[in-house]
C-alpha cells in the first residue's frame, strides 16, 4: 500500500497523484477490463487505485480515517467546469433512519468527511480515460452543516409521517433525497416504509448539483457570494423562517414605501420589483445570493389582482422537441424544474400601486407532481406522433400546459419528423398559482 488507510492526509496525498491524469495513465491494463463493462469509474478507482474491493457497507470507504470516496463528473460550460450531476451518497433505509438522531444517522456516519475526486466527463470516451481535475478532502462548513441538519430532519419527518413515498428533492436545500435505481418504475426498486403500507421509491441522500458547484467554487476560490444568514442565526430558526421574517415586516406596504424605508432607489425598470426583493434580503443587485445559489432556489415575483388571481401565467423554458423523446420522467427537464425549491413573493396590484402581501417557499406537492408527469407524458407522446395541434391548454384545468414561447410566428424549431414548428414552452396556469399562494 502506498498510503496509510488510517490517515486522511495520507489518503488525500495519494489520491492527488491522479491529478491531471486518468486511471489508464496509471494502470494501462485497466483499459482491457473497461471494455468488459466492469463497474463504473468510482468502483475502478477503489479497486485498482486504492486497492480495496468496492462495497455497500454503512461505514465510510476508509473506516479508520472516516473518509468516504466520491468520484464526481464535471462538464465544460460557459462558466467553466461545473458539476454534471448530483453527488449520490448512501441509500436511505426508511425502516431504520427514523430511529436516529442526526449524529447517529446513516448519512452522518458515512459522509462526514468526503474525498472528492472530480473528473472531466467526455462523450464517447472510456471512463478510465477521463482526466481528474480536482481532488481534495471536503468537510461541510459550519453554516452549511446547520442547513444540512435541517434538511435531514425534513426528510426524516416525512418518513415518520408515513410519507416516504412523497419525498422530493424540492423539500430541502442542500441535502436531497434522490430516487435511486427506479428507472422505469420497477417494483423491485420500491421499499417498505414504517408508517404506511404504500411502498416508496428507493431513495438515497445526495448533494444537489448546485451545492456541488459551490464546493468547486470554494475550492478554486472562485465563489462570489453574499450570505443572508449566519450559523448562529440557523441555530435559532430555520433558513426559510429567517428569510420569511425579512419580508413579514413589510407586509401591506407598497414597493415605494419599502424602498424608502430601506433607503434604496429601485427606478422604473422592468426588474424593479426583483431589485426591491434583493434589498429586503439585504444583498446588492449584482452579486449571487449564497444560500439561494447553493440550494438552486428559484425566486419569482407574482403580481395578483384584487381577487387574488395572478395577472400572469408562469413560464419556463422552451420544449426541445427532439430532446424530450430521449428523456425519462425522473431525469427530464420538467421534473427537475418542478422539484426545485421556489421562493414566491406576492404583490397585489391596486390602481397601479404594488402592495407586498406574502412571501413563501414552495415545491410542487406529490399529488400535483403526478398530474405534471401525466402532462409531460402526453406532451412527449404528441411530439413523437407529430401532433402539434392538440397539446394540453390552459383552459383544460391542469396545473401545467403548453403554449407558444418564441419571439414571433417565425421563431421555429425542427421536430423529430423533420418539419419546422413554432417554438413552445412549459407553463404553469394562473388558476394553479392562485391555489398555491392562497
Amino acid at each position: 500500500m502506498l498510503y496509510d488507510a488510517a490517515d486522511k492526509s495520507s489518503i488525500e496525498k495519494y489520491a492527488k497523484r491522479l491529478l491531471n491524469k486518468s486511471l489508464c495513465d496509471m494502470f494501462p491494463e485497466v483499459a482491457s477490463i473497461s471494455k468488459k463493462g466492469k463497474g463504473g469509474l468510482g468502483q475502478k478507482v477503489e479497486e485498482f487505485y486504492f486497492g480495496y474491493k468496492p462495497n455497500s457497507y454503512s461505514q465510510p470507504d476508509f473506516p479508520q480515517a472516516g473518509v468516504e470516496l466520491k468520484t464526481c463528473p464535471l462538464k465544460k460550460t460557459s462558466k467553466g467546469l461545473r458539476a454534471k450531476e448530483r453527488v449520490v451518497l448512501n441509500i436511505i433505509d426508511f425502516m431504520q433512519e427514523h430511529k436516529s438522531t442526526f449524529e447517529t444517522s446513516s448519512f452522518w456516519k458515512k459522509n462526514k468527511l468526503l474525498l472528492m475526486m472530480f473528473f472531466l466527463y467526455l462523450n464517447d470516451v472510456p471512463d478510465v480515460e477521463f482526466i481528474f481535475k480536482y481532488i481534495f478532502l471536503w468537510q461541510y462548513p459550519n453554516k452549511d452543516l446547520e442547513i444540512i441538519k435541517n434538511d435531514w430532519a425534513t426528510i426524516v419527518s416525512k418518513i415518520r409521517d408515513g410519507r416516504a413515498h412523497e419525498l422530493s428533492e424540492g423539500d430541502t436545500l442542500y441535502l436531497g433525497a434522490c430516487t435511486k435505481g427506479s428507472k422505469g418504475g420497477l417494483s423491485s426498486n420500491f421499499r417498505e416504509q414504517p408508517f404506511n403500507t404504500i411502498k416508496a421509491p428507493q431513495r438515497a441522500y445526495s448533494l444537489k448539483p448546485s451545492y456541488v458547484n459551490s464546493i468547486i467554487e470554494q475550492y478554486t476560490n472562485s465563489a462570489d457570494y453574499e450570505s443572508l444568514v449566519s450559523s448562529d442565526d440557523l441555530k435559532i430558526k430555520s433558513f426559510e423562517e429567517l428569510i420569511i421574517d425579512k419580508f413579514k415586516v413589510f407586509y401591506g406596504k407598497s414597493i415605494n414605501e419599502i424602498a424608502e424605508n430601506l433607503g434604496v432607489s429601485i427606478g422604473v425598470s422592468k426588474d424593479k420589483v426583483a431589485t426591491l426583493c434583493r434589498a429586503v434580503l439585504g444583498v446588492s443587485n449584482k452579486r449571487k445570493i449564497e444560500e439561494f445559489e447553493k440550494a438552486d432556489i428559484q425566486m419569482k415575483t407574482i403580481p395578483i389582482n384584487s381577487l387574488g388571481t395572478p395577472i400572469e401565467e408562469m413560464s419556463f423554458k422552451q420544449i426541445s422537441y427532439k430532446e424530450i423523446l430521449n428523456e425519462e420522467w425522473e431525469s427530464s427537464y420538467w421534473h427537475d424544474a418542478l422539484t426545485k425549491r421556489f421562493f414566491f413573493v406576492v404583490f397585489e396590484e391596486i390602481n397601479g400601486v404594488s402592495i407586498l402581501r406574502k412571501a413563501m417557499f414552495w415545491t410542487m406537492p406529490y399529488e400535483d407532481l403526478q398530474l405534471a408527469k401525466k402532462f409531460w407524458e402526453d406532451t412527449r407522446f404528441k411530439i413523437a406522433n407529430d401532433d402539434f395541434d392538440n397539446f394540453i391548454k390552459s383552459s383544460d384545468g391542469l396545473p401545467c400546459f403548453v403554449r407558444t414561447k418564441g419571439r414571433n410566428s417565425n421563431d421555429v424549431m425542427e421536430t423529430p419528423s423533420g418539419r419546422m414548428e413554432r417554438k413552445r414552452g412549459y407553463w404553469i396556469s394562473r388558476s394553479y398559482i392562485k391555489k398555491i399562494i392562497s
